[in-house]
C-alpha cells in the first residue's frame, strides 16, 4: 500500500508562488473551479512560455502587453513573427526556434527590466554607430550583464541606460573583459524613438 505523505502546511503555497501558478482544490472529475473565461489561443500561450523561458521571468508580460497578432508559416503553421499593438516585437529564428528581438520588443524589455539585466553598455563614441545598425566591437564594451551568453539577445545601452540597439551576443562576458578587438555583439536593429500615437 503506498504511503500517503502529509504535505507540510504552506508548502503548496510556496511551491505555487515560486512557479507563478495557483493551487486549486479539485477532485479531477467535475469541472475545475473558477471561471473559464475566454479560451486562450494555444499559439499565443506557447509564445508567452517561450518569452519567459528565453528572456527570463516577466518578459512575456512586458512583450505581449496588448493585442497580439501572430504571423505563421503557410506550410508548417509555425509562428514566424509576433506583432503587439501593430508593432513587430519578435521574429522566430528558423535554425534554433528562438526569438530575435526587434526594436519595438527591445524598447518593451528595456522598460520592464532593471539595469543591468540583458544589457551591454557601450562607450559613448560607439553609440551613434550602433544606433545606425553597426555592430558592437569588444573595445567599446564597458559593462555587461554577467548572465548573457553567446547567442543571447541583448540590449545595447549607454551609461545613462539609453537604449541604442538590440542585437545578439557574440562573445561571453568573460571574453568581453579579455578581448580588446573583434566583434562583441551583432546588432540586429538600431533603436529609434517609438512611433508617436
Amino acid at each position: 500500500e503506498p504511503l500517503d505523505p502529509e504535505v507540510p502546511a504552506g508548502f503548496l503555497d510556496v511551491l505555487a508562488a515560486s512557479h507563478g501558478v495557483r493551487v486549486l482544490d479539485w477532485d479531477g472529475v467535475s469541472d475545475p473551479p473558477g471561471d473559464a473565461g475566454e479560451p486562450r489561443d494555444p499559439l499565443v500561450e506557447r509564445v508567452r512560455a517561450m518569452c519567459d523561458w528565453q528572456f527570463g521571468p516577466g518578459a512575456a508580460d512586458a512583450l505581449l502587453d496588448g493585442e497580439v497578432t501572430l504571423r505563421t508559416s503557410a506550410k508548417t503553421g509555425k509562428v514566424r513573427n509576433v506583432h503587439v499593438g501593430g508593432e513587430h516585437v519578435l521574429s522566430l529564428r528558423a535554425e534554433d526556434g528562438l526569438f530575435t528581438l526587434k526594436a519595438a520588443g527591445a524598447r518593451k524589455l528595456h522598460k520592464a527590466f532593471e539595469f543591468p539585466r540583458m544589457r551591454l553598455v557601450v562607450h559613448a563614441d560607439s553609440a551613434p554607430f550602433n544606433r545606425e545598425g553597426k555592430n558592437v566591437f569588444a573595445q567599446f564594451c564597458e559593462k555587461w550583464d554577467a548572465t548573457l551568453r553567446p547567442g543571447d539577445e541583448c540590449l545595447v545601452v549607454t551609461w545613462n541606460d539609453e537604449l541604442v540597439a538590440c542585437g545578439q551576443m557574440h562573445l561571453a562576458p568573460g571574453e568581453l573583459g579579455f578581448f580588446k578587438k573583434g566583434l562583441a555583439a551583432h546588432v540586429r536593429e538600431g533603436a529609434t524613438a517609438p512611433p508617436s500615437t
